[in-house]
């Protein structure tokens, strides 16, 4: 039985990999070992588990990009996707001033929560992610959001399914493909299981 669950867990791991690999600049930019590229944002942050959803959809193409340690990076890295014809690719800015405090910020109803502290990330990422996760609060469903976005026009509110609601933006529905960010969570879940699959293989092998 161990070992099935090992096999089992190794096979939803790498079938997970799969939907991470990357099909636009970004593949070019990666394999490339650009100085300064430090990886997928979907590998860098850290996400409350059950947020994924609405997180990824809050920080819109931002979720899907790669993060970059600076401007100059950023301005290099697409000047070669330029010089190479290698496709788009998106970049989150590192190294950012930071952004101003949360005393003008509306107090939420119980039950919503602010997306910026559902997020563990590097600090040189730190102010990026604040500024596109301004104001924007998670809540259960688009009667909340609704309600949250009246009371409050400056606000933004995201849903855990991931549909978002703003005075002057509004986006989501049906037939919604899982983020990077929602992938990434389910590849590290799966490691982890799959670790804990092999020790048990391990334990059990000595014990015979």
């Amino acid at each position: 039985e161990a070992e099935q669950q090992r096999a089992s867990w190794r096979a939803r791991v790498e079938a997970l990999s799969v939907g991470l690999a990357r099909k636009d600049g970004s593949h070019m930019l990666l394999a490339a070992g650009l100085p300064g590229v430090t990886g997928s944002v979907a590998a860098l942050l850290t996400v409350e588990a059950g947020a994924e959803a609405a997180v990824a959809a809050a920080l819109g193409a931002a979720a899907d990009a790669l993060a970059v340690s600076d401007l100059n990076v950023a301005a290099a890295a697409l000047a070669r996707l330029r010089e190479q014809d290698a496709g788009r690719a998106g970049l989150l800015v590192g190294g950012a001033p930071a952004t101003a405090g949360r005393s003008t910020w509306p107090q939420l109803p119980a039950g919503a929560r602010w997306a910026v502290d559902l997020v563990q990330v590097p600090e040189s990422l730190r102010p990026a992610v604040h500024r596109l996760l301004e104001r924007t609060a998670v809540v259960d469903d688009l009667g909340a959001a609704r309600a949250l976005v009246a009371a409050t026009p400056h606000t933004r509110a995201v849903t855990v399914d991931g549909d978002v609601l703003g005075t002057y933006w509004a986006h989501g529905g049906s037939g919604r493909s899982q983020s990077v960010i929602e992938v990434q969570a389910a590849v590290d879940d799966g490691q982890v299981l799959l670790a804990d699959s092999e020790t048990r293989v391990e334990r059990l092998a000595a014990e015979f």
